[in-house]
């Protein structure tokens, strides 16, 4: 024998006493009977499904991977999570079937840039219980108080966003209307037209009057954006009145247009929140039309231009709500029917005058109550109360509260003169009472149903003694503020 030889140990082989250790044999698993007993042909058949389940699920995890990380680029606000409800102004969660988003639309031509005064400002709300979903667009021109670092100032609403970004403007949201909005998306409107041409366009119908208007239309705003970019606007231009498909950059011009009257005989900021919701809800139709595979791709050319809190799981859920064709309904605030000045310049620039505690009323009602604005103005009547003081007289400029099949006066937001700043005029009640925003009593709903992706009429009216107001271009700031410092 070899010395190399290793040795055995026989004592691995015997117990303490001596005797033999045996391993103990394991009964064969029921699936092993089982598989074990099935025909040749069963077994092959088991095996390609499984194989196919089984590669459906590695598919399924990759891409759900993927999107995961698509939509990780997207222009994340993790600090925005980190706030309380106080630094949103939130008093309570109202329902927490009913989840609220503020959109933002910033009118900047910098690529990746998220400041500046928001040209849009909209509410998204989504209930889950009822599988309906609002959109009410916020009038931008509206005169609110703004609270900020401690100070109370009185602008224009879209003013907050650039006086402290998205956490100042749903704040302002919150606490001038009483809401729970407790996310937020801004749009830089550089890449709007690159989002509609990611769904292939959308269509619009344009009238006469928005085309031939030579110093605000259509074709003006077109021409400005391609020069913008070093192009030649001409090919785009939009010759006649009508239904028309639109790229991108003609939707966003669309969208801009504030002089020319609108489809639904609107003009100013009336006519443009409406516009900016059409195209919205048109972006959404096609959106939802879409096959789900090719989300992800979509998500990627929308994340240079998209800023938002909310986190990849409510995204994705949202996305899944969504997908079920809930009944979009819109709205506007203010309605016609309680605003009290629509060039009111108490504070120096032209704003949109109304009580702000009561539209608050007619908007939570809206949102939480799924009661229509008009019904509510119908049970409760209508609060046209002025809360706006002019620290230089002292007055107030108050209109008599107006009731029309109710009396809701109540909670009417009334501002002491102590709060204000200093450069505001008097307007009395006798001539607020007849400058523009008043609404004739034959006019219709500022509301509409929308079911599933099929457009609906949205005919917010627009009383004809409306000023005439030149649109600001994109780079004017157009709040002011009555702040004393």
């Amino acid at each position: 024998m070899s010395e190399n030889r290793e040795e055995i140990n026989l004592n691995s082989f015997y117990s303490g006493n001596g005797k033999k250790k045996y391993k103990k044999r394991k009964r064969a698993s029921k699936f092993t009977k089982w598989w074990k007993s099935l025909e040749k042909w069963k077994k092959i058949t088991y095996s390609i499904v499984a194989g196919v389940l089984a590669l459906l699920i590695a598919v399924g995890g990759a891409f759900a991977i993927y999107v995961n990380v698509v939509l990780a680029r997207l222009g994340s606000d993790d600090d925005f999570s980190k706030l309380n409800s106080s630094d949103l102004g939130i008093e309570n969660v109202i329902d927490e079937n009913i989840f609220n988003i503020a959109l933002f639309g910033i009118d900047s031509r910098k690529k990746g840039s998220f400041e500046g005064l928001s040209d849009s400002i909209m509410i998204l709300s989504i209930n889950k219980t009822d599988n309906t979903v609002k959109l009410v667009s916020i009038m931008r021109d509206s005169l609110v108080p703004i609270e900020n670092k401690g100070k109370t100032s009185y602008n224009k609403i879209n003013s907050a966003y650039s006086l402290g970004g998205p956490t100042l403007a749903v704040k302002t949201l919150n606490s001038v209307f009483g809401l729970d909005i407790s996310a937020y998306a801004t749009v830089n409107f550089y890449g709007m037209a690159d989002i509609i041409d990611a769904v292939g366009g959308i269509e619009i119908d344009v009238t006469a009057s928005e085309i031939n208007d030579d110093d605000y239309g259509l074709n003006v705003y077109i021409a400005e954006q391609y020069r913008s970019i070093g192009k030649d606007p001409s090919p785009y231009y939009i010759a006649t009145p009508g239904t028309q498909k639109v790229n991108g950059m003609q939707a966003v011009a669309y969208a801009r247009l504030r002089r020319p009257k609108n489809a639904y005989g609107n003009v100013n900021d009336f006519g443009r929140t409406e516009r900016q919701r059409v195209v919205l809800k048109k972006i959404m139709d096609k959106a939802l039309a879409m096959d789900v595979t090719t989300y992800p791709s979509l998500v990627k050319k929308l994340t240079p231009y998209v800023k938002t809190s909310l986190s990849n799981s409510q995204m994705l859920s949202l996305a899944g709500q969504l997908a079920k064709k809930p009944t979009l309904i819109q709205s506007r605030v203010p309605h016609d029917e309680y605003i009290i000045n629509a060039d009111y310049r108490g504070t120096g620039a032209s704003c949109v005058y109304y009580n702000y505690k009561y539209a608050g009323k007619v908007l939570r009602a809206f949102i939480y109550d799924n009661i229509l604005p008009e019904d509510y103005m119908t049970a409760n009547g209508i609060d046209k109360t002025g809360w706006h003081t002019s620290s230089s007289s002292g007055k107030t400029d108050k209109n008599s509260s107006v009731s029309q099949g109710g009396n809701d006066t109540s909670d009417q937001g009334n501002v002491s003169s102590g709060d204000e700043g200093g450069e505001s005029s008097n307007v009395s009640s006798n001539e607020s009472e007849n400058q523009g925003g008043e609404s004739s009593e034959n006019e219709s709903n500022n509301s509409s149903v929308v079911s599933g992706t099929t457009s609906g009429n949205d005919k917010e009216n627009n009383s004809s003694n409306q000023p005439e107001e030149t649109p600001e271009t994109p780079e004017e700031n157009n709040s002011t503020s009555t702040e004393e410092n």
